[in-house]
């Protein structure tokens, strides 16, 4: 039997040319009752050869208002149309004006481009459109679609397309441009879209072709882009539900689950269900209105019915994380610290790893366990060591802090590991890059094996020549696994220097709770997430969990990856973004591999077993007469609760 070689994969720095802050928006954003709207879901057929337009429903609204509502069909099946008109003039639905019957619409009729209600609502009214799953919605009513490529100002719509609404293009004839499809008028553009984040898709309205007058302009000028709202995309961001099932969402928020359907039958039974399907995305589409206007507001904005939150332009949860710093004036630190330089992120990236996997006891059968968790662990370990003044520091300095680190790594290493129970150390060292020949102990390394044919984090033994970069929770745990201190070239501690001018002194964060600039907002965060789960509120407490460790640490490890042009040759490139910054994403997720290492080594005084470990938890071989000194091991850690809820360090989850 061979072992599978470990692999050292230390991830190149890009460097931080072409990173830009996004600019601070004073004014609020429009919600979804500022303006009319058309909530419209549709369907392929079922039982069709190909994939094509089955069935469509639309509501008509203006905030919590309807206004009408209607089936909509394909144009070529006017069998369809007479078996569904008696049972929309059956269907009623309740307008501010009264009662009113349901219409049936063709393709043709509802997006018309002079005179169709998708054109007045959505397009010439700048209404929203509200959907579920926005690029399979359009991609299904579309007449044509094409590519988008890159331009000469922008290669963001590669790999998108580019998509021609019923009635709104035709097919030009002129001479060598056979076939080709343009707009009708230079006032109705084509739709652009692509897909964005895990669940979402950015959309939005073409240029007009024919000059600055060409198609609708905002007060501004500028050419109008549309107000897309996919709530599947939304339930996403505020529910901390990693799918792109619409039950899922509407489940996590409270409503009856309602599946997308792929494709209907052509009849009152594929009616009925479409306008079901309308009315729980406008349900959805409201509660989301109402959660994202709770972030970032004062009370003052509350009760005017503002939002700081583009409901309609966020994609992930990541996107909302990044509107906190905003919020509190704090720039990107890419752009504003001089120090580390780019040649010192190279080494804070190389010294990135994720989070640390094992299956010690994969396959051996039952056996009795306890289960634990680190309590939001990538915020405590934020917080325990400094993230906030670091990001809100005018800069940076650099402090050698070696021989410290070689006295702590000696302690560790004879077994002594209470300096790691004192919040003070791991300020102390807070973000820490070390340069250190690996002569045997175990580091974290890339570990390929046959249940992760693409690698995951390990803990190996290295051995190599030449100093690599580690952060300083790696060099102490490989000191406390090995027994030994490292060979420490240097350790450089990046030191925050003053305050950051512009700073607010104090900003909204969530439904009525206001920071001061000295508050750390992950800790904050946490604190809101803990009084979720006691009043029961799963929903808020799973989307904070997600937040929360966007704000600290995915937003901060983000490299994107972008097209670059050098004559004829394009390349993929990686490029930071605004918030991205190595030193804290790096020391987070190493902090909580120490953390592991620590817990293992108390608990193996008592004959308590690691069965397997997954980024910041254990899975324990402990039996019901080990639960006491299980409880007393983990009870040491509660020093280091940087939230002061009460709750534990570890969560305890016992008799598996």
């Amino acid at each position: 039997m061979t072992t599978a070689p470990s692999i050292l994969n230390l991830q190149d720095w890009p460097g931080r040319e072409g990173v830009s802050a996004k600019p601070v928006r004073s004014r609020p954003f429009e919600r979804l009752g500022d303006r009319s709207a058309i909530v419209f879901v549709a369907a392929a057929e079922r039982y069709a050869r190909e994939e094509r337009f089955g069935l469509g429903a639309y509501l008509s609204i203006t905030g919590r208002s309807v206004l009408g509502a209607g089936l909509v069909v394909s144009d070529d099946r006017p069998d369809v149309s007479d078996v569904l008109r008696p049972r929309c003039a059956a269907r009623v639905v309740e307008t501010p004006a009264g009662p009113r019957r349901w219409e049936c619409l063709t393709l043709r009729e509802f997006f018309d481009y002079r005179t169709g209600l998708f054109t007045k609502r959505v397009y010439t009214s700048a209404g929203w459109l509200v959907t579920a799953d926005l690029g399979r919605t359009l991609g299904l009513v579309a007449e044509a679609w094409a590519p988008t490529r890159a331009t000469k100002r922008s290669d963001f719509w590669r790999g998108g397309l580019k998509l021609y609404l019923p009635t709104w293009s035709k097919i030009d004839g002129r001479e060598n441009h056979e076939g080709r499809l343009d707009p009708v008028s230079p006032h109705r553009p084509a739709f652009l879209v692509k897909t964005a984040g895990a669940h979402g898709y950015v959309a939005q309205f073409d240029r007009g072709q024919g000059g600055v007058s060409a198609g609708k302009r905002n007060p501004d000028g500028t050419p109008y882009r549309g107000r897309p709202l996919d709530v599947v995309t939304g339930g996403h961001v505020f529910d901390g539900v990693d799918s792109g099932e619409l039950g899922d969402h509407l489940e996590a928020f409270g409503f009856d689950r309602v599946d997308l359907p792929a494709a209907v039958t052509l009849d009152i039974e594929g009616a009925d269900l479409m306008a079901g399907l309308v009315e729980a995305v406008r349900s959805l589409a409201l509660v989301l209105d109402e959660e994202a206007a709770k972030w970032l507001t004062t009370s003052r904005d509350r009760a005017r019915g503002y939002g700081r939150l583009d409901l309609g332009g966020l994609v992930s949860p990541a996107g909302l994380a990044a509107e906190i710093p905003r919020r509190a004036g704090v720039l990107s630190p890419l752009l504003k610290f001089p120090v580390p330089t780019d040649l010192e992120l190279r080494s804070w990236i190389a010294a990135h790893r994720g989070g640390w996997l094992t299956a010690e006891m994969a396959g051996q059968g039952l056996f009795p366990a306890a289960d634990v968790d680190v309590h939001a662990a990538y915020a405590a370990f934020a917080s325990l060591l400094g993230w906030w003044p670091v990001m809100t520091a005018a800069s940076l300095r650099r402090r050698d802090v070696t021989a410290e680190l070689r006295s702590l790594c000696a302690e560790v290493a004879a077994g002594d590991v209470s300096s790691l129970f004192d919040r003070r150390t791991w300020a102390r060292f807070g973000f820490t890059i070390c340069e250190v020949v690996c002569d045997g102990e175990p580091w974290p390394v890339e570990a390929p094996d046959e249940s992760y044919p693409q690698g995951h984090s390990g803990v190996r033994p290295v051995r190599c020549p030449i100093s690599l970069p580690f952060t300083w929770p790696d060099v102490v745990n490989a000191a406390l696994r090995s027994g030994r201190v490292p060979q420490i070239i240097s350790a450089t501690r990046l030191v925050p220097v003053g305050r950051q001018p512009g700073l607010r002194k104090q900003y909204p964060l969530y439904d009525g709770l206001v920071l001061s600039i000295d508050e750390d907002p992950a800790v904050a965060l946490v604190r809101l997430r803990d009084a979720a789960k006691v009043r029961g509120d799963k929903r808020l407490a799973a989307h904070l969990r997600v937040v929360v460790n966007a704000l600290v640490y995915g937003n901060l490890v983000r490299l994107d990856q972008l097209h670059r042009r050098n004559g004829r040759r394009a390349t993929i490139a990686e490029q930071p973004a605004e918030w991205t910054f190595p030193p804290v994403a790096a020391t987070v997720t190493a902090a909580s591999r120490l953390v592991l290492g620590v817990a293992e080594h108390d608990l193996g005084a008592y004959d308590i077993t690691v069965a397997s470990r997954d980024t910041d938890g254990l899975l324990l071989s402990c039996s019901p007469d080990q639960w006491t000194d299980l409880d007393r091991v983990l009870a040491h850690f509660d020093q280091l609760d940087p939230f002061g809820t009460g709750t534990p360090f570890w969560t305890v989850r016992r008799e598996h």
